[in-house]
């Protein structure tokens, strides 16, 4: 395995830029390729009432930071939330690149995981969107990883988590990642690093801050949620808006795709007992999550980090073992699955050709890395 040398390194500023400008990039391109919502602003409404200074409905209208940042900005609506939500899905990739440089990642590693990123689903779907609320905190997110790894202060922690809870209280899913690494000796966040009595600390103030804005901040009476309702009413109420209990654990697969095969085949036959542990545990956490809201592909996406450093690992052991027709074909049949599904995510429900389409990609994909297992248990 070929790793960062000295000249990697000492070029991370260059790395951060050049990742966020091939980012950009790559967003124009899903735009303008990408299937169009048009006028349907599904939750973009309650963000723009957010916007214009007025009250939305819960849980919409405590996701104050994308609005507000919004509204900073000289433009038009859809302009501003496109710079909002443009600028923070480069600045992830720019972080994710940063990550990978600060746990001495081999280049090909950095690479794939930047990849799967760029065609996932939470990049091209709040790419074409835009009036959205969860960009910033997927980045944020990503930065409490980052910074946790540097051990950062505690408050540091603390500042960044609520500032993304304002952006979508799913930035909460940072909490039991970081006490599950310390847990299970996990190495996603740097959860080890801290005393127990710190993330207690941690965890306890950011409840606090979320019981407080909730019971301050105006809010209208909306539809049933996790606020409102009963935990049975609302998962009665979400597996009925997906469609019952079998399409709703295949809407968890269709999050990621082949993606979510490659990271679990290298978790479980391959990871060490601790971090493979605290993975699973945290995978459990937003399969939890989904049955709590109706939208279950954006509850999936809080965990795109780890699948996608887990899937580029899966791919760095075939290139490794010298089967690299394996990886470019891997890599295909990801970039297959994400023109089908989340480049049509208005009509793909709908549409039986679609659906056809990526389930044969999966199976297929199923099939590619079963083979691959005994190979991959002699050189890993």
């Amino acid at each position: 395995m070929v790793h960062f040398n000295n000249g990697y390194k000492d070029n991370s500023l260059v790395l951060f830029v050049f990742a966020i400008l091939l980012s950009i990039i790559i967003l124009f391109i899903w735009i303008s390729i990408g299937e169009h919502w048009g006028g349907d602003l599904n939750d973009g409404w309650h963000y723009m009432a957010l916007y214009e200074g007025r009250i939305a409905e819960s849980p919409f209208a405590y996701r104050l930071l994308t609005p507000f940042l919004a509204s900073l900005l000289p433009w038009t609506e859809k302009i501003n939330f496109g710079v909002v939500t443009i600028g923070s899905l480069a600045l992830t990739t720019g972080i994710i690149v940063l990550y990978m440089q600060r746990v001495h990642s081999a280049l090909f590693l950095l690479v794939m995981t930047c990849i799967f990123w760029v065609i996932s689903y939470p990049f091209i779907y709040y790419g074409i969107t835009l009036i959205r609320a969860d960009a910033p905190m997927l980045f944020l997110l990503m930065l409490v990883f980052f910074l946790s790894l540097k051990r950062v202060s505690i408050f540091t922690l603390f500042f960044l988590i609520i500032l993304g809870a304002l952006s979508h209280e799913m930035m909460l899913i940072c909490i039991p990642a970081l006490w599950l690494d310390k847990l299970f000796k996990g190495k996603l966040t740097g959860g080890q690093y801290y005393q127990y009595y710190q993330l207690f600390l941690l965890s306890f103030f950011v409840f606090i801050f979320i019981i407080i804005i909730r019971a301050n901040l105006p809010a209208d009476e909306g539809q049933i949620c996790y606020i409102n309702s009963s935990i049975y009413s609302l998962i009665l109420y979400t597996l009925k808006g997906t469609g019952g209990i079998i399409k709703h654990f295949l809407r968890i697969y269709a999050a990621y795709g082949p993606a979510l095969l490659f990271a679990m085949f290298y978790v479980i036959f391959y990871q060490p007992v601790n971090g493979k542990t605290a993975f699973l545990c945290l995978f459990a956490c937003a399969v939890i999550g989904t049955f709590l809201a109706n939208d279950t592909l954006r509850v999936m996406s809080i965990i795109y980090f780890p699948i996608f450093l887990y899937a580029a690992k899966y791919l760095n052991a075939l290139w490794t073992s010298h089967r690299y027709k394996m990886v470019f074909s891997c890599i295909f049949l990801q970039l297959c699955y994400s023109f089908t599904v989340f480049l049509h995510l208005r009509t793909i429900e709908s549409s039986l050709k679609l659906n056809c389409i990526a389930g044969v990609i999966s199976i297929i994909t199923f099939v590619v890395c079963f083979v691959n297992l005994l190979c991959l248990r002699k050189c890993l």
